[in-house]
């Protein structure tokens, strides 16, 4: 499968760590990987495009359509991916098996998901009791499911089928204005059925370090990027759960964000959500 990874020209360490990263994990399975220029504010400006989200978000938006133009170079399906994603030793022989679903079968689908945001903690909760539960990563057993229903955003990791290339490219660009966040507007058309999108659990990329400092969002989102992307990790299929950090999670975060309520809720959580832990 041809995978084609975003990266702006100056965000040079960047893409040396996705190649690396790339080459290690991705190649032996017969991935091939291709760069695309991202688009910059500079091409927003000269192509006048409108509407009330920032530059930043807007070269996102050229960047994916572009993406997924050069994609149509390619026949079958296509693997697009944002330059902060990540691959894990097992992310090329799951993904593999997990197209097998797909491809050849009479099941509809437009794109799928390696990896998404799940931004509700009622969702978050229901994944990671599913997981535990079931043990699927201990025992290598996936969940592959239709997002239609679920709050999720993201695309920094995403499959889109041969035959829907066109359809997307065509979505995208028939915004008057850039008014929405490529994921959300996404999302949206998932939850008028015009779109056809599933993920799997656990997820078979994540995000890198790199993911912590966003090309798209401004700073005073800081502490939630950081949440989410630590959810991320943690439903990795390939996660290295000693590699995890609480300390990492909370640094900078003041005492006094935190009141009684969440502290003790947060107990109560950590307890439920125990492997020891034995339900009534």
């Amino acid at each position: 499968m041809h995978c084609i990874f975003i990266n702006l020209d100056s965000a040079t360490e960047r893409r040396t760590a996705l190649e690396e990263n790339f080459d290690k994990t991705m190649s032996k399975h017969g991935f091939s990987l291709h760069r695309v220029s991202a688009e910059t504010t500079l091409d927003v400006k000269s192509r006048n495009i409108t509407g009330i989200q920032t530059d930043s978000a807007k070269a996102c938006y050229l960047s994916h359509v572009k993406a997924i133009e050069q994609s149509l170079e390619f026949k079958g399906p296509v693997l697009i991916l944002e330059d902060d994603a990540c691959f894990g030793e097992r992310t090329g022989e799951k993904l593999i098996e997990a197209m097998s679903k797909f491809i050849g079968t009479n099941v509809l689908w437009d794109l799928f998901f390696t990896d998404v945001i799940f931004g509700e903690i009622s969702q978050m909760a229901e994944l990671i009791w599913d997981n535990k539960m079931l043990m699927r990563r201990d025992r290598q057993v996936f969940k592959i499911f239709d997002l239609k229903g679920w709050t999720f955003c993201g695309m920094s990791a995403y499959v889109i089928n041969p035959n829907s290339k066109i359809k997307i490219k065509t979505i995208l660009e028939n915004q008057s204005t850039i008014d929405h966040l490529n994921d959300i507007y996404i999302r949206d058309r998932v939850q008028d059925d015009i779109v056809k999108a599933f993920t799997i659990f656990p997820f078979l990329t994540s995000v890198s370090d790199y993911s912590e400092n966003s090309q798209v969002q401004s700073n005073e989102f800081t502490i939630a990027i950081r949440t989410i992307n630590a959810f991320r990790k943690l439903c990795w299929n390939d996660v290295d759960i000693s590699g995890l950090s609480t300390e990492d999670l909370l640094k900078g975060i003041p005492e006094d964000f935190f009141d009684k309520e969440s502290d003790y809720f947060s107990q109560i959580i950590k307890i439920i959500a125990s492997k020891k832990f034995k339900p009534i």
